[in-house]
This record gives C-alpha cells, structure tokens and sequence, in this order.
C-alpha cells in the first residue's frame, strides 16, 4: 500500500521501502530517489499546514514539533491549537468526578444527592422598608430596626426561603408582609419582646408566596 502521509511510514527502517508508490527498497533506482525526496518534502508541508489527516505528537513533558501550554484542542478537522488549561484535574462531562470548591452558576440539576449543604446567610437591618432579594442568599437574617414594611422577591414557581426575624433591643417592632398568603388568610403576630427572633419560612407557585411560621419567640 503506498504510504502517503507521514502516519503510515514505519519505525523500522527496512520496512519504508516506497512512499505515495515511489520504489526506495534496496536496490531501487538512482532516479528514484529524487522524486521520493520530493514526494516527502510534499508530505511534510502538508502535515505542518494540518492538511494531511495526521496528529502532531507532543512528547512527554510538553515539547516536541514545539512547545504548548494548557490543552491541545482540536478544531473538528486536522488543526490544533493550545488554550488555557484549569489547574487541577481536567472535569470530563460523562465521568464520575469529585468537585471542590466549585461555583456552578444556574445549572440545571437532575436528582442530585446532597450532603451536608451550606445555605448562603443574609444579614441586614430593616429600617422602615427592605425589599428582599434571594440573590443576597436563601436564609435571610433580618433584624427590626423600624416598623418595617417587607417586600418579598418575585414568587419564582420553586422558589423558597427563609427569614429569621429578630427585634432590635428596642423591640415593639411591626412588620407589613406584601403579597403572602397565609394559612386562613391570617398574618402571624411577630413577637415584640426585645432581642427575640420569630422564624417564617416562604414558597413560591409561580404567582404567589405562601407563608408559615416554623417558630417564634427564641431568645438570641
């Protein structure tokens, strides 16, 4: 089979004895042998412009036809290029891999196993209004500062968190709850001790959040 690119030549020498036809065994004629130097100069030039279907090999250590830094990344054809390799292991999307220290920004999670999560906490001071929002985190510590009106984030369908609500050391503090829906319509009765903390817990269907009072009255 006459070899036609650089790919199918052998290591062993005895072994190249033609190249795209060109007779080089033992023996072969003078005239040969310019037309087979000719022939392999084609073929590197095709395999340096990536036209011959070939692989360029790196060695081991990150040198070879040159250096590359990062990640080999094919372009679909023959042509490579090097980009910017993470550190650490390489994340395959098929393998079974243990993650640390990752951000996964909206991603979409198919019956994940959760262990020992952390919930992200927000603290503030209500003053007279505080609009909330979940970006700042899904536990939401706020502590009365004023008579204070609560304007909940947009009741996303899924959405849910939770609010620890503690009075200043001044106590006495009401609260204004905007468009939540509670058991039997009822808002509950924040506790107006100073330095207490009720908790409430809220879910969204999409068009409404839905209230309840997980406990009141702690003492902090």
């Amino acid at each position: 089979m006459p070899k036609v690119k650089i790919s199918e030549f052998s290591s062993t020498p005895a072994n190249n004895t033609d190249i795209d036809g060109i007779n080089i065994a033992e023996g072969c004629a003078p005239s040969g042998i310019n037309d087979a130097i000719r022939e392999l100069m084609s073929q590197l030039k095709d395999w340096q412009a990536g036209l011959s279907g070939d692989v360029t090999v790196v060695a081991a250590g990150g040198t070879g036809v040159g250096t590359l830094t990062g990640i080999v990344k094919g372009n679909g054809t023959s042509a490579m290029t090097a980009v910017t390799a993470p550190s650490g292991a390489i994340v395959g999307d098929t393998d079974t891999q243990t993650l640390t220290n990752k951000t996964l920004t909206t991603p979409t999670l198919t019956n994940p196993t959760v262990t020992n999560y952390t919930e992200t906490p927000f603290t503030a001071n209500s003053s007279t209004a505080i609009t909330l929002a979940l970006t700042n985190g899904t536990v939401q510590i706020i502590t009365l500062t004023g008579n204070a009106t609560i304007t909940m984030p947009t009741a996303t369908a899924g959405k849910s968190f939770i609010i620890m609500l503690k009075q200043d050391a001044t106590g006495s503090r009401s609260v204004t709850w905007s468009t939540v829906k509670y058991p039997s319509g009822t808002a509950p009765t924040i506790t107006a001790t100073a330095s207490r903390l009720d908790i409430f817990s809220f879910f969204a269907d999409g068009t409404n959040w839905y209230g309840t009072t997980i406990g009141q009255n702690y003492t902090v």
